[in-house]
């Protein structure tokens, strides 16, 4: 809101009017009255144009003169807002040539200006696409080191088992050979029995 009050501002203290030709039609009043025979607002033609309505009604009312931007580009605005409108180039060709010519150096600094926002801007946002990304890929990183050490683990505990239930088995096959090893009669009644069954099961 700040900005549109202060281009008002610039459009009333500077302002250039082209000169109306023989029929007495400003450029202006062209703009206007085709504007209003389409039954166009201000607003319709900035969505197909992109050029602010602060703008196209200052262009409505002659004020070809606005502080901060090139007469370049209001000679495109000027060219967008007619093509818009449907209005051949022979129409407005005229106008275009009393607007006063932009100054090599003011129109290079202009240029200059909106590249250094562009650089900044790009840079910016280039920034936080960088710091995204390493976000995505320590995120990625860490998922697969969690999951190597979970299986890792489950591995680890499955191998301590079977090494486990081999060495039972072998204690167990030690003791039963060292049975059978045994005579009879210096075992008890309970391991003789114990003794016969192993023999048996071999």
């Amino acid at each position: 809101m700040h900005k549109e009050e202060k281009l008002n501002s610039h459009l009333n203290n500077d302002s250039a009017e082209v000169s109306q030709p023989s029929d007495g039609q400003s450029l202006g009043q062209l703009f206007q009255k085709t504007r209003e025979s389409l039954k166009l607002s201000l607003e319709d033609v900035n969505q197909r144009t992109q050029i602010r309505p602060v703008i196209l009604k200052a262009l409505e009312d002659n004020q070809f003169e606005i502080a901060g931007i090139p007469s370049t580009f209001i000679r495109g605005y000027i060219r967008s807002y007619a093509a818009c409108l449907g209005l051949p180039e022979d129409k407005y060709i005229g106008y275009l040539s009393q607007l006063p010519e932009e100054p090599a150096s003011d129109l290079q600094k202009h240029h200059s200006a909106n590249g250094v926002v562009g650089l900044r801007e790009n840079a910016h946002g280039g920034r936080w696409i960088s710091i995204i990304t390493a976000i995505v890929i320590i995120a990625v990183l860490f998922v697969t080191a969690l999951w190597w050490w979970e299986s890792y683990k489950q591995k680890s505990d499955s191998r301590a088992q079977l090494v486990s239930q081999y060495d039972a088995q072998q204690a167990t096959k030690k003791v039963e050979t060292h049975l059978l090893s045994l005579p009879t009669s210096s075992l008890p009644s309970n391991t003789i029995d114990s003794k016969d069954a192993i023999g048996s099961a071999n």
